[in-house]
């Protein structure tokens, strides 16, 4: 169904991309297309029809392609992802779904082996065995970047943390002979995991933070409705956020979405890194 002006201002809102304006051809959109187009800060548009000299038409893909790695098994039938732009020095988005990964006995022994055994200790602490699974992935993840990005072994990286939690490379090498030493000067990382997915970013140069937050169905424990989760959080909300959110109401499941949003974006470089 086409978009109104109006509904267009409140996606451009919900996606804090003030500064950008409503293309003219905005109200043909989706509300999917208008949310990729204003989530990405204008990179990704919808596909735009093109004549076929017949009567009919057809598309060409404006999309740009993420820069995202989701590091899961790919179906035999589905297509093949498009191709990632070139690779940037220190610039890593990795995501894991944990969900169907069910590892046994000697599968799980031998990753917690890849880690400091004190590392390992804290991973055996958690109770519930998904937690466990997000604990592991989460420090395998970080090892592995740390490699990737300054080609030390992988034995020798040493994870350490800030006083705040987040996690840096303790033994970043002074001299590299990848491009990093060069183009990548303040190369940091930071990890989330929640629900069903690990998340880890890395940036060159600006300290990097990271958050992912599971909607309520995906959650372990005893779940809340949105309105007791506004209630215990509505000081962490601006009033702009707030609206934003009541003005989905009926829509319990897009009150919910819209707050993760919010949450997520909250998230403050060394505030939490073990999530």
């Amino acid at each position: 169904m086409p978009l109104s002006l109006a509904q267009l201002e409140e996606i451009r809102s919900e996606c804090f991309a003030d500064d950008l304006a409503v293309p003219p051809d905005a109200e043909s959109w989706t509300r999917e297309e208008a949310e990729a187009f204003f989530e990405s800060g204008g990179q990704v548009r919808p596909a735009a029809p093109t004549s076929t000299g017949n009567g009919s038409t057809s598309t060409t893909s404006t999309h740009e392609s993420p820069r995202v790695t989701a590091l899961t098994a790919v179906p035999p039938s589905a297509p093949p992802p498009p191709p990632l732009p070139p690779p940037v020095a220190g610039v890593y988005r990795w995501l894991v779904d944990i969900s169907a990964w069910d590892p046994g006995d000697a599968e799980w022994e031998l990753l917690l082996s890849a880690i400091p055994e004190a590392e390992a200790a804290k991973v055996k602490r958690f109770v519930q065995f998904p937690d466990k699974k997000r604990a592991l992935v989460s420090r395998l993840l970080q090892r592995r970047v740390c490699h990737e990005a300054t080609g030390l072994a992988y034995e020798r990286v040493a994870i350490e943390r800030t006083k705040g939690g987040k996690p840096y490379m303790a033994n970043k090498p002074a001299g590299l002979s990848t491009p990093l030493h060069a183009d990548a000067p303040n190369f940091n990382f930071n990890v989330s995991h929640e629900g069903r997915f690990v998340v880890l970013a890395t940036e060159p140069w600006l300290v990097c933070g990271v958050d992912v937050a599971a909607p309520e169905v995906a959650r372990g424990g005893k779940r809340r409705d949105i309105e007791e989760t506004l209630r215990m959080m509505r000081s962490q909300l601006t009033p702009n956020e707030l609206a934003v959110i009541d003005r989905a109401r009926p829509d319990a499941a897009r009150m919910d979405a819209l707050f993760r949003r919010f949450w997520s974006l909250k998230e403050v470089p060394g505030a939490d890194g073990t999530r």
